[in-house]
C-alpha cells in the first residue's frame, strides 16, 4: 500500500468514516506496523491541535477590502452591460430608421393619381425605379477583405480560448 493510501485510510479512521471491519483492520496495523503507528500518532496530534485551535477571526479591514473588491467587480460588469445595451439600442435605432425612411421614400414617389377612379377600374401600381451608385473597387480589395476577415476570426478565436482558460 502506498503512503498516500495509508494517509487516506488513517484520516478516515480518525474521522470515524470507516466500517467496523476496516476499523479493526486499521487498529491492528497501527499496533503491529511502526510506520502506521508513527503516521497515526502524527496525524492524531495534528487533528487534536486543529480541534483545539480557535477559529481565526478576520479583521474588519480585511472584510471591508473584500467587500470593496466585490463592489468594484460588480460595477465593472454593470458598466460593460450598459455599454453593451447601448450598442444594441444604437444598432436597432439604425435599422428602424432605415426601414422608416424607406417607407417614406416609397410613399413620396408613388403616383397616387393612377389608383382607383370613378369608373370602377384600378390602375396598376409600379414601384419607383431606384438607381444605385456604382463603385469601382481597387484590384486588391478582395485580398484586403480576406485578410481583415481572417484577422477578425483569429481575434475572436483567441478571445474565446482566453475566456475558456479563465474558467
Amino acid at each position: 500500500m502506498q503512503y498516500e493510501e495509508m494517509e487516506v485510510k488513517l484520516w478516515e479512521y480518525i474521522d470515524g468514516a470507516t466500517t467496523d471491519d476496516e476499523r479493526e483492520r486499521i487498529a491492528g496495523l497501527i499496533e503491529t506496523d511502526e510506520l502506521w503507528k508513527a503516521t497515526y500518532c502524527e496525524m492524531l496530534s495534528f487533528h487534536r491541535d486543529i480541534k483545539a485551535a480557535e477559529p481565526l477571526q478576520t479583521s474588519v479591514d480585511f472584510t471591508g477590502n473584500v467587500m470593496k473588491q466585490i463592489l468594484v467587480s460588480n460595477n465593472q460588469y454593470s458598466a460593460r452591460k450598459n455599454v453593451f445595451s447601448y450598442a444594441i439600442r444604437a444598432i436597432c435605432t439604425f435599422f428602424v430608421a432605415v426601414v422608416v425612411l424607406s417607407i417614406i421614400y416609397l410613399a413620396r414617389n408613388v403616383s397616387w393619381d393612377s389608383g382607383y377612379d370613378n369608373s370602377g377600374t384600378t390602375g396598376t401600381f409600379k414601384f419607383p425605379d431606384l438607381t444605385w451608385p456604382t463603385w469601382q473597387l481597387p484590384g486588391n480589395a478582395g485580398i484586403i477583405a480576406a485578410f481583415v476577415t481572417v484577422l477578425v476570426a483569429l481575434l475572436v478565436i483567441d478571445k474565446l480560448f482566453r475566456r475558456s482558460l479563465v474558467r
